[in-house]
């Protein structure tokens, strides 16, 4: 019998296609487990369908170390971070035979579990994990494993691409700060940077205005000035620039 573990991190939006999804698990002879962070009440799922559980820790059990770890997690591994301190849970995907990720927060979590369970198939959507529930009772085993290998793959690439992301911009709000940017050697170099070349207009601009701000709430709205100048000279776009110079005149 097939295993499904199925990852939400908010009630779906239309229920009734998670419930349906459920009836086909069913239909196909697999016990199916949904781990919530969230109150899996709010799902009103039949006990027939699915074992329905939350696995947020309680704030009360949170201990130092816990804590001190959530403090400095990207939001998407918050959620991993719930989702290991759960004892059930560690045994539901353990003994999974599908990893579900139900909606992209859910990503990071289920990517993390298909690493601690490499025979599991790791699986972003209820339609890719019933067509893998499916497959497997036609494909032959060599098929069967190429198969689960891309898709671990895919959801790897995802999850892993999710956390760089967060780690990135949380890195760069901090580097780009209202402390850097009261120190003169800091506001010089990111005035440097901001207009060096090959920048994407969207993500020069972002910080552009960034910077501009930081510097502002810093006290020196002239290094401000001349970081939003240095940027807007190197955008080519009209309408971005306009807008550069817009919002940082309303900083």
């Amino acid at each position: 019998m097939t295993a499904v573990l199925i990852v939400a991190t908010a009630a779906p939006m239309q229920p009734a296609v998670l419930v349906e999804a459920l009836e086909r698990f069913r239909s196909k002879g697999a016990t199916v487990t949904v781990a919530c962070f969230f109150d899996g009440a709010e799902l009103g799922i039949n006990p027939t369908l699915a074992e329905v559980r939350t696995f947020v820790v309680a704030a009360e059990k949170w201990d130092v170390r816990f804590r001190k770890a959530l403090g400095r997690a990207p939001a998407n591994r918050k959620i991993w971070l719930h989702a290991r301190r759960s004892t059930w849970l560690r045994q539901q995907y353990r003994r999974a035979d599908l990893l579900v990720a139900l909606d992209a927060r859910a990503v990071h979590t289920v990517w993390q579990m298909a690493q601690r369970n490499t025979r599991a198939g790791a699986y972003h959507g209820l339609v890719p994990a019933q067509k893998a529930l499916a497959a497997n009772r036609s494909e032959p085993v060599g098929k069967r494993l190429e198969r689960r290998v891309s898709a671990a793959a895919g959801i790897g690439a995802r999850g892993a691409r999710s956390a760089a992301e967060q780690t990135i911009r949380t890195a760069l709000n901090k580097a780009t700060g209202r402390r850097v940017m009261s120190n003169p050697a800091g506001a010089w170099l990111w005035t440097r940077a901001v207009a060096a070349p090959r920048i994407p207009d969207r993500l020069r601009s972002k910080l552009a205005v960034r910077l501009h701000d930081s510097a502002v709430q810093a006290g020196r709205p002239a290094a401000g000035g001349r970081a939003a100048s240095a940027a807007v000279q190197r955008i080519s776009s009209l309408a971005t620039r306009a807008d550069v110079l817009t919002k940082a005149a309303k900083a």
